[in-house]
């Protein structure tokens, strides 16, 4: 096959095939989604998996009943928290690891029972950043606040703490080795941003639990390079969009269950495809690697063939 008829066969097949009007996936009783996978429940959350019973949201990993999120992982019982790791029964919170029972915070990191707080590590019983005695002192101050201030003060509040608070330049949380931003359990990444768990990735964004990835976003998995929305264990994916635990593929857009497969789109379940149609192995390995020779060669062998 020659590079030009490749390429008129793929954008034929990006054209002409009906495409999925959410890219959600393996979800139950969750409503109004998008790039949502493996959770149960769920209504007008975008971009993330394994949520349970969350609403209003984007960005969720493994959360349970939190309500207007932004970037929440592994949390439950939170309502307007953005940016927070590992949080449970919280309110209002930003930029906050392993925190409990707290409202209106930044930057906390392991601290229970603080209120219009910042910058705290490892605290408790924390009302306004001053450190009181117990915690019948610190739910009695609580109290006495939001019984003479509206919910509209409390927030105003919060924001007047948020200007006045120092901030890092950079969140690096239990990290070796890692330069980018609001990156989590990592090691080894180089212009990295919103990951976790992530190991040798190098230029990602949104992404993480896996290694060895490169130039991509909303990436799981391991050696998987310019991709966009290739999760669920896939593995040794090129420029690719949209793919569910799929293995060896080349410029396919939105497939599930894929291995060995080159230039394909909306397939479930195959081995050894080109555009859509079946190979023998053999006939399959002699084909993609002249294209991909002769790709290499004019310059076409990268993501823009999937955008395009």
């Amino acid at each position: 096959m020659h590079l030009q008829d490749f390429l008129s066969k793929f954008t034929e097949l990006k054209r002409d095939f009906p495409r999925l009007f959410s890219s959600s996936r393996d979800n139950e009783n969750s409503l109004y989604t998008d790039e949502l996978a493996y959770s149960k429940n769920a209504y007008y959350v975008f971009l993330g998996g394994w949520a349970e019973d969350c609403y209003y949201g984007e960005y969720v990993i493994k959360c349970k009943d939190c309500v207007d999120f932004m970037k929440v992982n592994e949390s439950e019982l939170c309502y307007e928290c953005t940016n927070c790791n590992k949080c449970y029964n919280a309110n209002f919170l930003l930029d906050c690891d392993n925190t409990r029972d707290s409202e209106y915070c930044y930057g906390l990191q392991s601290c229970t029972n603080c209120f219009l707080s910042s910058n705290q590590k490892h605290k408790k019983f924390i009302f306004k950043n001053e450190q009181l005695k117990d915690k019948e002192t610190y739910e009695e101050a609580v109290k006495a606040y939001k019984q003479e201030t509206s919910q509209e003060q409390q927030y105003e509040d919060f924001l007047k703490l948020l200007e006045s608070s120092i901030r890092v330049n950079l969140k690096l949380t239990h990290t070796e080795n890692c330069i980018g931003n609001d990156i989590t359990n990592s090691k080894n990444v180089y212009e990295g941003y919103d990951l976790v768990n992530a190991e040798d990735f190098f230029y990602c964004e949104e992404g993480g639990y896996g290694r060895d990835c490169c130039d991509g976003a909303v990436v799981t998995g391991e050696l998987n390079y310019e991709c966009y929305g290739v999760t669920k264990d896939s593995y040794n994916c090129n420029f690719c969009s949209g793919l569910t635990t799929c293995v060896n593929c080349e410029f396919c857009k939105t497939g599930f269950n894929l291995k060995d497969c080159f230039g394909c789109c909306y397939l479930k379940g195959k081995q050894y495809y080109i555009l859509n149609k079946p190979y023998t192995k053999e006939e399959y390995e002699k084909e993609t690697k002249e294209l991909k020779e002769e790709m290499r060669e004019k310059g076409f062998y990268n993501f823009d063939l999937i955008t395009n």
